[in-house]
């Protein structure tokens, strides 16, 4: 039986759980997949559509310049992708539901690939070796967004460059942008004699060079910024920083990423 369009979603449609990022290094695409469906899922449904007579989905997909594609994506396709043990659940389950991630994904390696026609190699190479989170927003929104980086503002002092930044970041969420966070290795901050006396090495719990879905950001009583994140892969186990936990979703404190240098930016969608 051929995958349809009633095995896109499940019964509240696109959900930021329906991403299982597995072999493919695709976080930064599907870490925006997630954060788009947290915001915006009907965004990802109009994207979408299935052709009954050819058996194949055509997915609204934006270039590097902005230009929108229609690419189709083949039951073929779709199985390869499964093989490939792509983002979706549906090569972890082995059941051909919710399916979306697995479409757009296939539909982005498609748009990358240069001969199609021999299948998709190139483009799942190009997809894979790393990419840029602006690239991804623009080819699901039609939109790069902006970046939000720390940096130090004159006049103020560093924890309130931090808290400014904090609250940017929480006043897009409430405004309902699609959010993503951009992890990168912390800086080796320790003192000489911290060296000497093996201190240990300043870790903030996430993976480095790894893109993640912003699901909330809120403020403590001690006003401090805590961002709660969604890990693509599915789980934060494995991560090697002190914080393994099965659960997709993890916290953080905002000064703990800004004073470990592990934040290189949140990129915020244009709406």
């Amino acid at each position: 039986m051929p995958i349809t369009d009633k095995d896109l979603y499940g019964p509240r449609g696109p959900s930021p759980d329906d991403i299982d990022q597995d072999f493919l290094g695709d976080c930064y695409l599907v870490a925006t997949l997630s954060a788009v469906a947290l915001r915006h899922p009907l965004l990802l449904k109009n994207l979408i559509r299935y052709d009954r007579i050819s058996q194949r989905f055509v997915v609204g997909l934006y270039d590097v310049k902005g230009k929108k594609r229609h690419v189709q994506v083949t039951q073929l396709e779709l199985e390869d992708n499964m093989i490939r043990n792509g983002g979706s659940k549906m090569d972890n389950t082995m059941q051909r539901k919710i399916v979306w991630p697995a479409v757009f994904e296939t539909a982005y390696a498609k748009l990358y690939d240069s001969k199609p026609l021999d299948g998709l190699d190139q483009g799942y190479v190009k997809i894979s070796g790393g990419g840029w989170p602006k690239d991804a927003m623009m080819a699901v929104t039609g939109s790069p967004g902006t970046e939000m980086k720390f940096q130090l503002i004159p006049r103020i002092t560093r924890q309130q460059s931090i808290n400014l930044l904090g609250s940017r970041v929480a006043r897009a969420l409430v405004r309902h942008r699609t959010i993503t966070l951009w992890s990168v290795p912390e800086f080796d901050g320790r003192s000489q004699i911290q060296k000497k006396n093996n201190a240990p090495f300043p870790q903030d719990g996430l993976v480095d060079n790894h893109v993640y879905t912003v699901m909330s950001m809120t403020r403590s009583a001690s006003l401090n910024w805590t961002i709660r994140l969604r890990n693509p892969w599915g789980t934060n186990m494995a991560v090697g920083e002190g914080k393994d936990i099965k659960s997709a979703y993890i916290s953080v404190d905002l000064d703990t990423l800004v004073n470990t240098g592990g934040l290189q930016s949140f990129r915020v969608s244009a709406y």
